[in-house]
């Protein structure tokens, strides 16, 4: 600190002779003006000296799910920065003429500091936010509702008789139990104001559509039941729609995001077993491409991977990949997150089931952001592992590789358990994998994510 403050004392920036251009470049997103500066350079000469402050955080913005790689809520604080910029150069810093040398001369040591913190974390970036918990199962039912498709009347009926309108809700607003109205959403900076929640009639429609697509035109759509429920893990309201086949043998079911519409999942379940031979694989993965560019998932997804449960299913991984810039050179990596799963039978290649991730990289690292380095993630890491588990990293084999990872709270200050819902978006990160060798000839690993540019521990994962 003492060698910091004669450099800023001994800077040639002096009021009189510094220009007002020089200071548009200059940062002033978490410059307090009313505050104490030297209180300012030390708290982030704290930053430095101990990689990361527990304290600086702030909560995910909601509804990010819904929006593929957008900025976070760091605009406000830009914002912030530039109407704070326009009072300096208008004078109107609050502070007084007498005071003004003392502001431009903290401000220039700010620069050097700014300039020299290189990869410490900032205000500006996403932060793991303090975690949410539940209790009880992981999807609740809140709700059910039952419709039938009148021939007659071209429309859907409930158990009434009565008509469901386009609005969602049915004619008769005098009857007791569910309307197909849906509860109001909540007014962000993501959902617009006058955004009109789906209706039943969205969800009906749009499940005949994926009946259609995936050629199950067996199933008895004359008869549907609507589920709302949210899946706790996720954070997510959801809507389930399900009917069975009209011989009464099995059915499926169909689930949507309840806000954006989003379509989730397919289940054909009760399926019979089919005999004869498997198909090669070139066949079967040509089926389940076909299967995945039908529906409604977003396009251009690389085949990723096959998990062979058994003779009547055979699960494919259709995962976005991402081109990331780091220090001049174009990465390409895998969002194993943003992901589109179809099961088939490989006998036949018919559909029998699908699900679907969708948890966007959020990249919010700004111009002039100097990523961590490979050897600097690996110090966080280890003492991490050193700190939480007690374990030796020298006794360990290191790997070290750049991911997208989707955070969780293992090996931070909270206590991770099963019952913390997961954060909705996804980071660039370092991942450091330390494999411990066991009495049994194989590896216990534990790893460790290292956020990209922060630093902060985006949590990780034990196998053993």
């Amino acid at each position: 600190m003492k060698h910091f403050r004669e450099e800023a004392e001994q800077s040639n920036l002096e009021i009189d002779t510094m220009k007002t251009d020089d200071m548009e470049n200059v940062d002033m997103t978490t410059v307090n003006m009313e505050t104490d500066s030297l209180e300012f350079i030390e708290h982030h000469m704290e930053i430095l000296e101990n990689d990361l402050a527990p304290d600086m955080r702030f909560q995910e913005t909601e509804g990010i799910r819904s929006r593929f790689y957008e900025k976070s809520a760091a605009g406000s604080f830009k914002a912030e920065s530039r109407r704070k910029n326009a009072d300096i150069r208008k004078g109107n810093t609050g502070t007084g003429r007498k005071k003004r040398k003392k502001v431009y001369l903290v401000m220039a040591a700010v620069l050097v500091l700014l300039c020299g913190i290189g990869a410490a974390a900032s205000y500006g970036n996403w932060r793991l936010p303090t975690p949410e918990t539940f209790t009880g199962d992981i999807t609740k039912v809140k709700e059910t509702a039952s419709y039938t498709w009148d021939e007659g009347k071209q429309a859907y009926v409930d158990a009434n008789g009565n008509i469901l309108q386009e609005t969602g809700k049915t004619e008769d607003t005098e009857e007791t139990g569910h309307t197909g109205e849906t509860e109001e959403t909540k007014v962000t900076e993501e959902t617009p104001a006058q955004a009109e929640p789906l209706t039943d009639t969205y969800f009906l429609e749009k499940t005949r559509e994926i009946i259609k697509l995936i050629h199950k035109e067996n199933m008895d759509t004359s008869q549907m039941k609507i589920s709302y429920q949210k899946d706790e893990w996720w954070n997510r309201e959801e809507v389930m729609v399900s009917f069975a086949k009209k011989d009464g043998e099995g059915g499926l079911s169909v689930t949507f995001d309840r806000e954006t519409g989003y379509f989730l999942n397919a289940d054909c379940f009760g399926s019979e077993k089919i005999s004869g031979n498997l198909m090669s694989e070139e066949e079967a993965l040509a089926a389940a491409r076909g299967w995945y560019e039908k529906l409604p998932y977003p396009q251009g997804y690389e085949y990723m991977y096959v998990n062979k449960f058994d003779d009547e299913t055979w699960m494919y991984s259709f995962c976005r990949k991402v081109d990331v810039e780091m220090n001049g050179e174009i990465l390409h990596l895998t969002n194993a997150y943003e992901e589109a799963r179809i099961g088939i039978n490989p006998k036949t290649g018919d559909f029998v089931l699908c699900n679907a991730f969708y948890v966007p990289l959020l990249d919010d690292h700004k111009e002039g952001d100097v990523p961590l380095t490979e050897k600097q993630a690996r110090e966080i890491a280890e003492k991490t592992l050193m700190g939480e588990t007690k374990k030796d990293p020298d006794q360990a084999e290191i790997r070290t590789e750049l991911v997208i990872a989707h955070p969780n709270y293992m090996f931070t200050s909270y206590e991770s358990t099963d019952d913390f819902r997961m954060p909705s978006v996804t980071r660039l990160a370092w991942r450091i994998t330390f494999d411990f060798p066991n009495d049994e000839g194989f590896a216990d690993q534990t790893c460790i994510n290292v956020d990209l540019y922060t630093g902060e521990i985006l949590g990780g994962d034990v196998t053993i």
